[in-house]
């Protein structure tokens, strides 16, 4: 929860999976939730994005992304991208918090 936004987050971490700086963020679902955390874990940094759960049940809890039981999963969700190009959707966490 983060109190002084009135916001309820779900926290979501990855480390780098293959080559470059590729994250796999698991288990994303359409819970209580007002936030997702993206934290991802580099051996020298660790980096904090979000976004809202509409944009997530928009791009992520969509036909493609499904996780436990393939493509056509209706309950967890899965999204994979490159730090690099990071979807527009998902957002430096100091976008959020700049009034803070």
């Amino acid at each position: 929860y983060l109190r002084s936004l009135n916001l309820r987050a779900e926290v979501k971490t990855s480390t780098m999976w293959g080559e470059g700086k590729n994250f796999t963020f698991q288990q994303v679902r359409d819970q209580d939730y007002d936030v997702i955390l993206f934290q991802f874990i580099l051996p020298n940094e660790v980096k904090l994005y979000y976004c809202t759960k509409e944009a997530a049940l928009e791009n992520i809890m969509v036909d493609g992304h499904g996780q436990h039981g393939g493509g056509d999963a209706t309950e967890t969700y899965w999204i994979t991208f490159d730090l690099e190009t990071v979807p527009n959707y998902i957002t430096p966490i100091e976008h959020l918090l700049s009034n803070e």
